[in-house]
């Protein structure tokens, strides 16, 4: 008994010797980091991924994209008592935002924190492209009539890096998006339809800019 209970604390032992070998420091200027995010902005929300690496201690390089779906102010049908049915609204925005960034990242008190986490500071910059379909419910003629529109976008904020095991770790951002177009997108509202609701209309926007968080699962590599 007492032979199978050290062979057992052994083989523990072993183990937990070869995962620690294996565990990638979140220190290592060789790793490469990579994942995938949940995006929130104050209008809307979405996916992302992205990929960088060290270019020097507490340097970090990389690239992101995101795909977005704004929301507008009026999303929910209405109750139409003419046909005694909810309806949806010709108001409802149909807007979203594809964005591919370069990504710089300061880590912070590299040389002082021993733990698996670790502060940093992030700006990104890159182009955008907006794809404003009509507002129309049938689905074939938004993606006829689909409109695109480019601009760029930059973001920066605070963040943390956790590493809750040997190649595997969970990223939290918080900071402030930048995004402007040059002319008002969703703007095509069918005033006629919507009369009743003539000053809810919202009859475009150029200014996207809003606070941004960002929950990433990270995989180091």
């Amino acid at each position: 008994m007492k032979k199978n209970i050290l062979l057992g604390l052994l083989v523990l032992f072993t183990l937990h010797k070869t995962n620690a070998q294996n565990i990638n420091p979140i220190d290592n200027v060789k790793a490469s980091f990579g994942g995938l995010s949940y995006v929130q902005v104050t209008n809307g929300a979405g996916i992302g991924g992205f990929f960088e690496k060290y270019i020097a201690k507490s340097h970090r390089l990389g690239v992101d994209a995101s795909f977005i779906l704004a929301r507008g102010e009026n999303e929910y049908p209405v109750y139409n008592y003419y046909y005694g049915m909810y309806m949806e609204r010709t108001d409802k925005r149909r807007l979203s935002f594809f964005n591919a960034d370069l990504r710089y990242k300061k880590v912070l008190f590299v040389d002082k924190i021993a733990n698996n986490f670790r502060p940093f500071i992030l700006a990104s910059a890159g182009p955008v492209i907006a794809f404003d379909p009509p507002n129309v419910p049938e689905i074939s003629e938004r993606f006829k009539n689909i409109k695109t529109s480019f601009s760029a976008n930059a973001t920066i904020g605070l963040g943390i890096d956790f590493i809750y095991s040997g190649d595997m770790g969970m990223a939290f951002f918080a900071g402030y998006h930048y995004l402007r177009f040059g002319k008002k997108l969703d703007p095509d509202v069918n005033l006629e339809e919507n009369e009743q609701f003539a000053e809810e209309v919202d009859f475009g926007q150029k200014d996207f800019s809003s606070a941004i968080v960002r929950i990433s699962i990270t995989r180091i590599f």
